[in-house]
């Protein structure tokens, strides 16, 4: 009998080792080797927008497609739900940081973002929710964006959708897909922690909805981009395998748009980018479409000259449209409330890259490191006037605390403090919940810090600079102290005697729900960006002079270029961002098949990796 365990651990390694090498493997074999020198369609970016484009363009055996990636393949350590928050600050986050923000710790914010193919899809935290269908019939009423109301973005969700459980399909017929690329599934199995918390979030009178359905207020276990327990990405439903008709370049870093001028105007011609230290260029004979996310795709356009005047010659760039780029951009605000959970309903033992569960999770796809399950609430301030149109959340999830120095990191102010704080933490469940403010008054800029492209930009989303904003932050922040205090989940969690560095608790007769000074406090100390990133690159009527796009997604004043990522949102959903940008590279698609009429031209020359083979350009 004992002779066995080291045989089995043996096994459940060599299993582990080669699943990893093999996966990476084929994720390294899925980049192209070469290129040609010109291309139908060139996509700058293969996150959710760029990657669903070109995955859709590259299906009509016509049309040539170019991806450029700056960053790198797919990673076996993205592909495990459980490690979402492990890819923080690694290789594949572009690791963006924000100017201070006055009402939070008067400190940057972390804006992490996905380096990879697939974008922020193959590093985020792969929950699927769409936002309310109100947001988006604001997007054509308000902004004058035709074409984008729900009704009409909602066949593109049911087109890439495929939902795998049956019971959410049949209680919302017509609101979801079960025939499209991308799997959006439920945990059947969550912990007993998140179970008690719904059930607690239920007795508080909040229905169980689906949130992607008719009512979006209410409380559910999120549905997640997850098949059998490995995250989903754009990249793998869209992009693998690779299309003959497509190149796919990863480290490929684009510098530049480039265009020809004429008396007819603008007209972009192609894109110039470095790869292993050369810069290349390469030529689209129909379209540049732009999807570099949030703070990259404004800082391309302006790097290429387009963008506000006063700007781009303060830092020395030949204008050649004058347009509001990075303007409009907004985020929405976190705050975040840890309490340790009762041991008793933690469930398996804490996630972890262990052999045991990393073997659970490549063998059959189980285990706790195979989800990342959230339960979500969504609800409305005391002034909101549309309670169908909630505008607060909060999400609560469970997390096995096995690294201190990961919890510190998320404070980059007071360390110390914040270290001896989380000292009582360690190696324990908690229970992290975090209260969010989904619809902002708070708008703010992306700026170019300078005309180098390998400069981050100057990002400034102005967090809570809105005095309702930040009042209503106040609001569902002081609500999840009272859950969390006074539920019948209150007897499953503790909080620490001691508050939060930097913040004191009110007199004991106060309760902490009450005590304002505190609330205060939390919101500035542990303040953070939702990771909802979005606007940058307004789309709308483009009479309005505040939009960068017309309502098809095109550059105004400029031909053959098109914006296709979260940029082009007027205002941000009351979600997370991925679901909503998978509607956009849809419908982006779609329309660029019925401006172009479906065909394709012939094949360019053929560039190898390490050099250039010479053509005429008039950039």
């Amino acid at each position: 009998m004992y002779a066995k365990a080291p045989i089995s651990l043996i096994i459940q390694m060599m299993t582990v080792s080669l699943v990893s090498i093999e996966r990476q493997l084929n994720y390294d074999s899925l980049p192209s080797k070469e290129w040609q020198s010109e291309y139908d369609y060139v996509v700058i970016g293969s996150g959710t927008g760029g990657g669903i484009v070109a995955g859709r363009l590259a299906e009509n055996p016509h049309n040539t497609v170019l991806v450029l990636e700056a960053g790198v393949t797919q990673r076996v350590t993205s592909d495990i739900p459980a490690n979402a928050d492990g890819l923080l600050d690694s290789r594949i986050d572009w690791r963006f940081r924000t100017e201070p923000q006055q009402y939070f710790t008067g400190v940057g914010l972390d804006y992490n973002m996905g380096k990879l193919l697939g974008g922020s899809s193959s590093f985020n935290g792969m929950h699927y929710n769409r936002g309310n269908r109100r947001h988006y019939d604001e997007w054509a009423q308000k902004y004058g964006a035709v074409g984008w109301s729900y009704e009409e973005l909602l066949p593109y969700w049911l087109k890439s959708e495929n939902n795998t459980d049956p019971a959410i399909v049949a209680a919302n017929p017509g609101l979801h897909g079960t025939t499209g690329p991308l799997v959006v599934s439920s945990d059947l199995n969550p912990r007993p922690v998140i179970q008690l918390h719904e059930q607690a979030v239920t007795e508080w009178g909040f229905q169980r909805v689906d949130i992607n359905g008719p009512r979006q207020a209410g409380t559910m276990i999120a549905q997640s981009n997850i098949d059998a327990g490995t995250r989903q990405s754009v990249a793998t439903a869209y992009l693998t395998p690779r299309p003959k008709n497509m190149d796919i370049l990863t480290e490929a870093y684009v510098t530049q748009i480039l265009f020809t001028k004429t008396h007819e105007g603008l007209t972009a011609t192609g894109v110039k980018f470095d790869k292993k230290g050369q810069s290349h260029v390469v030529t689209a004979r129909k379209e540049v479409i732009l999807s570099a996310g949030m703070v990259m795709t404004p800082a391309l356009l302006m790097l290429s000259g387009i963008g506000h005047k006063e700007h781009l010659d303060k830092v020395g760039i030949d204008t050649l449209v004058d347009l509001p780029v990075g303007d409009n951009i907004q985020d929405h605000p976190a705050s975040t409330i840890h309490t340790i959970i009762d041991p008793r309903i933690t469930g398996p033992p804490g996630a972890g890259l262990n052999t045991q569960q990393l073997f659970q999770l490549f063998h059959n796809g189980t285990g706790p490191l195979s989800r990342g399950t959230n339960s979500m609430t969504y609800l409305s301030s005391a002034h909101n006037p549309d309670p169908e149109w909630p505008n607060i959340f909060f999400y609560s999830t469970a997390r096995f605390n096995g690294d201190l120095a990961v919890m510190v990191n998320e404070f980059p102010s007071n360390t110390a403090a914040w270290r001896e704080y989380f000292g009582v933490y360690n190696r324990t469940f908690i229970l992290e919940s975090s209260p969010h403010l989904f619809i902002c008054r708070s708008y703010g800029t992306v700026r170019l810090a300078s005309k180098d492209p390998y400069a981050h930009p100057i990002i400034d989303p102005r967090m809570l600079s809105d005095p309702q904003d930040y009042a209503e932050m106040v609001e569902i922040t002081r609500f999840v102290l009272k859950f969390l205090l006074t539920s019948s989940f209150a007897k499953w969690i503790q909080f620490t005697p001691n508050p939060i560095p930097g913040c004191q608790y009110c007199p004991k007769e106060v309760p902490l729900w009450e005590c304002d000074q505190y609330i205060n406090c939390l919101i500035r100390m542990t303040g953070k960006s939702g990771y909802h990133y979005g606007g940058g690159a307004r789309m709308g009527d483009p009479k309005r002079p505040d939009t960068v796009v017309d309502p098809r997604l095109r550059v105004k004043q400029v031909s053959r270029l098109r914006v296709c990522d979260a940029s082009v949102m007027p205002a941000l959903p009351n979600s997370n961002t991925n679901a909503a940008v998978i509607a956009i590279g849809e419908k982006c698609a779609d329309m660029i098949g019925q401006d172009n009429g479906g065909h394709g031209g012939n094949r360019g020359l053929r560039v190898s990796a390490t050099h250039d083979t010479e053509y005429g350009y008039n950039g």
